[in-house]
C-alpha cells in the first residue's frame, strides 16, 4: 500500500463523514423551518451532500476489502433510510413529529456512521504513517548512498588531482555534476561517457541507481493512473482529465457499457470474463483517436473524453465503435458477440460539476438500456432538476395517500365470441392544482426513483377489486395489470398478489400480468425465472409490445405466458401493408400453434379489425373498440352491448 493511496482513502473517509454531518446540519435546520418554500434550498444541499457521501463510499468500496467497509456501507444505508423517513415526517406529519423521529431514530445511527468513518480514517492514517516511515528510511539510505558516492567521487578527485593535477580534475566534473543532480531529485540528466574504465564503472553505477528510482516512481504512477487489467487509464486519471475538460467547454463525455456482461461472466467464468474486458479495451484503443482520453471506470464500463477538436465527430466516433463491435471477439477459441451501449454528453457549461456530468451520462445509459437503444444523447433525457424531483416525489406520495390516482379500463374484444372478455387497467392522475397529468409525465420518474414499487401494488389491489365486483354482477372479465422491470425484482410482489386475490375471492386466472418485451430482455434469464414464480400462483401472463424488443422465437416458446400482445406499430394499416401483414400473420400462426392467445393493440379502423378477424386473431384492443373508461362507464358499455 502506498502513502498516496492511504492518504486519499483517509481523506475519503473524512469526506464521507463531513458530507453526512453537513446533510444532517441541513436537516436540523429543516426541523426548525416552517415554510415549505424555504426548505427547497435545504433539500438541494442535503441531496448534494449525501451524493458526495455516496461517491466517497463507492470509491472506498473499490479500493478497500469488503470486510473493511461492510459496516460503513450498512450504516450508510440504514442512515439513508432513517434520514429519508425524517424528511418525510417533516412533509407529512410536521416538524414536531420529525424532530422526535430524528432524535430517536436518525441521530443514533448518524453517531455510529461518523465513528465508523473515523475508524477507517484512523486506520488509513496509521498505515500511511507506517508507509511514510518506511519511505523515509529508504530515502535516508538512498541519501547515504549518494553521499557515499559523492564522498568517493570527491576523494578520488582529490587523489587524482594531486597526481594528475588539472587534467584529471576535469574528468571528474561530469560525475560530480550527475551525482549532485540525482541528489536534488533531477532524474532526467544524461549520463556522459567516461574516458577511463574506472570512471565509466562509477557512471554506470549512477545510471543503475537513477533507473531504479525512475522505475519505482513509474510503478507508483501506474498504480494510481492505470487500470491493472486492461492497461487503460484508471478512474482517477479519467476524473482528473474530466475536471480539466469542464474548464474548457466544447469537449464531449462518452460512456460505454457492455450490455449483459453479468451473463458473460456467468457463462464463461470470471477469468474468461476478464479476457473479454481486455479484448474490448484493446479494440477500443485501436478505434480511439490519440487525442482522446480512454479509461476503464468500473467493471464493464468505459469512459471516453473527446477534445473540442473532435466534438463535432462524437456521433460518428460512437457509431464507428458500435459498428466495430458487430464483429465478435475471440476468447479461448470461442467467438463472443459483445453488445455495447453508449451515452454522449456534450460539455457545454463551464465549470459544471463532474459528478453531475457522470450522473447525466449514467441516466442516458439507463434510458438506452430500458428502451433497447444502443446510443443516446444527454439532451434527449435531461434529468429533472433537484427541486422538481423533490416536488414530484412528494406530490406522488401525497397523491397515493389522498387517493388522487384512478384506474381506467380499456376493453379487450374477443373476435370469436364477439364480445368484451377482458380489460387492461391503466392508471390516471388527477392533480388538485395541475389537473390531469398523463402517465408518460410521471411513470418514467416512478421507475427511475423506485416509487413504481408502491404504485404497482395499489394498481393490483384496485384492479382485482374491480374484477371481483364485475364477477359478482355476472360479468366474468379478465383484468390485466402492467408490470415494470423493477416490479419483476420486487420480492414482495408475489405475497401481495396472493393476499389480494384471497381478500377479494377472485380466481387467480382472472388476473393477467403484462410485462413488456424490452423489460424481459434486459435480463432474459431472471425475467423467465420471475414469470415461472408468478405463473405458479395461477395468474395469467402476457408479453406486451411484442416486436419492439429483441426476443427470439425460442425465448418466446419457453416462456410460461398465455397471451402475446402485438405492438400497435405492426397493426396500423396492416390491411394495406403486405410486408407488415406477413409479419403479423406469421406471429398469429405461431401463437396459435403454441396455444398462446394473441392481442392486437392499437386497432383504430374497421379495415384493421376485419383483417385481424379474417386471420383469427384472438383479442382486439384499441380505440375502434373503445378508449379507456372509468369502471362505471365500462360497466354500462358491456351491459348495453349484451
Amino acid at each position: 500500500m502506498r502513502v498516496e493511496d492511504q492518504t486519499r482513502r483517509a481523506l475519503l473517509a473524512q469526506r464521507a463523514a463531513q458530507r453526512t454531518q453537513f446533510a444532517t446540519i441541513q436537516l436540523m435546520t429543516l426541523l426548525q423551518t416552517e415554510e415549505r418554500e424555504a426548505r427547497i434550498t435545504l433539500y438541494r444541499a442535503m441531496d448534494e451532500a449525501l451524493r458526495g457521501t455516496d461517491a466517497a463510499i463507492r470509491t472506498l468500496s473499490k479500493e478497500l476489502s469488503a470486510s473493511e467497509v461492510e459496516r460503513f456501507k450498512a450504516l450508510r444505508e440504514d442512515y439513508g433510510v432513517r434520514f429519508q423517513a425524517t424528511v418525510e415526517e417533516i412533509e407529512f406529519n410536521g416538524l414536531d413529529a420529525a424532530q422526535s423521529h430524528f432524535v430517536e431514530q436518525t441521530q443514533p445511527v448518524l453517531s455510529q456512521l461518523i465513528d465508523e468513518a473515523e475508524r477507517i480514517s484512523v486506520s488509513q492514517q496509521d498505515a500511511m504513517m507506517r508507509s511514510e516511515l518506511e519511505y523515509q528510511e529508504q530515502s535516508k539510505q538512498l541519501s547515504m548512498l549518494i553521499l557515499a558516492i559523492e564522498f568517493v567521487v570527491i576523494s578520488l578527485g582529490i587523489i587524482f588531482s594531486l597526481l594528475f593535477a588539472r587534467g584529471l580534475a576535469a574528468l571528474l566534473t561530469d560525475p560530480i555534476r550527475v551525482a549532485d543532480q540525482i541528489a536534488a531529485g533531477d532524474y532526467t540528466t544524461s549520463i556522459p561517457k567516461a574516458q577511463t574504465p574506472e570512471l565509466q564503472r562509477l557512471l554506470n553505477a549512477l545510471e543503475h541507481m537513477r533507473a531504479g528510482i525512475l522505475g519505482r516512481e513509474g510503478y507508483i504512477k501506474r498504480l494510481a493512473f492505470e487500470d491493472r487489467l486492461t492497461k487503460l487509464g484508471s478512474r482517477l486519471h479519467f476524473m482528473q482529465t474530466l475536471e480539466q475538460a469542464v474548464k474548457a467547454p466544447e469537449s464531449v463525455l462518452i460512456l460505454l457499457d457492455i450490455n449483459r456482461f453479468a451473463q458473460i461472466n456467468k457463462a464463461l467464468g470470471h477469468r474468461l470474463g476478464d479476457d473479454v474486458l481486455v479484448k474490448v479495451a484493446n479494440r477500443l484503443t485501436s478505434l480511439a483517436d490519440t487525442r482522446a482520453t480512454l479509461a476503464r471506470l468500473e467493471s464493464n464500463r468505459f469512459g471516453l473524453i473527446l477534445p473540442p477538436a473532435l466534438a463535432q465527430e462524437s456521433k460518428a466516433v460512437v457509431q464507428g465503435i458500435l459498428g466495430a463491435f458487430e464483429e465478435p471477439i475471440e476468447v479461448s477459441g470461442q467467438k463472443i458477440y459483445v453488445d455495447l451501449r453508449a451515452a454522449i454528453v456534450p460539455i457545454q457549461t463551464p465549470d459544471i460539476a463532474t459528478e453531475s456530468l457522470l450522473r447525466s451520462a449514467e441516466s442516458a445509459l439507463d434510458r438506452a438500456r430500458n428502451h433497447q437503444h444502443n446510443c443516446i444523447e444527454w439532451r434527449e433525457v435531461e434529468p429533472p432538476s433537484d427541486d422538481h424531483s423533490l416536488t414530484l416525489l412528494g406530490d406522488l406520495k401525497r397523491a397515493l395517500l389522498d387517493e388522487e390516482f384512478q384506474l381506467y379500463y380499456q376493453p379487450k374484444w374477443c373476435s370469436q365470441k364477439e364480445k368484451i372478455t377482458g380489460v387492461e387497467a391503466l392508471i390516471r392522475w388527477s392533480h388538485p392544482e395541475k389537473g390531469f397529468i398523463p402517465p408518460d409525465a410521471f411513470i418514467p420518474f416512478c421507475e427511475q426513483t423506485g416509487f413504481i414499487r408502491q404504485i404497482t401494488p395499489w394498481v393490483i389491489t384496485e384492479a382485482v377489486a374491480a374484477a371481483s365486483r364485475w364477477r359478482l354482477s355476472g360479468q366474468d372479465l379478465v383484468v390485466a395489470v402492467n408490470l415494470s422491470t423493477l416490479d419483476l425484482d420486487n420480492p414482495l410482489l408475489e405475497g401481495h398478489l396472493q393476499r389480494t386475490l384471497r381478500a377479494f375471492n377472485l380466481p387467480a386466472d382472472r388476473l393477467c400480468l403484462e410485462v413488456t418485451e424490452s423489460a424481459l430482455m434486459s435480463d432474459p434469464e431472471a425475467g423467465r425465472d420471475c414469470l415461472e414464480r408468478l405463473r405458479a400462483l395461477g395468474v395469467k401472463l402476457a408479453i406486451d409490445d411484442y416486436g419492439t424488443g429483441q426476443a427470439s422465437l425460442a425465448y418466446v416458446r419457453d416462456l410460461p405466458v398465455q397471451e402475446l400482445k402485438i405492438d400497435r406499430s405492426f397493426i396500423t394499416e396492416v390491411h394495406n401493408t403486405p410486408r407488415t401483414a406477413a409479419i403479423v400473420r406469421s406471429t398469429l400462426s405461431l401463437c396459435q400453434e403454441l396455444g398462446i392467445a394473441q392481442v392486437a393493440e392499437g386497432v383504430e379502423r374497421k379495415e384493421e379489425l376485419v383483417w385481424l378477424q379474417q386471420n383469427n386473431c384472438s383479442l382486439i384492443q384499441g380505440y375502434f373498440i373503445s378508449k379507456p373508461l372509468p369502471e362505471e362507464e365500462l360497466t354500462d358499455l358491456i351491459l348495453n352491448a349484451s
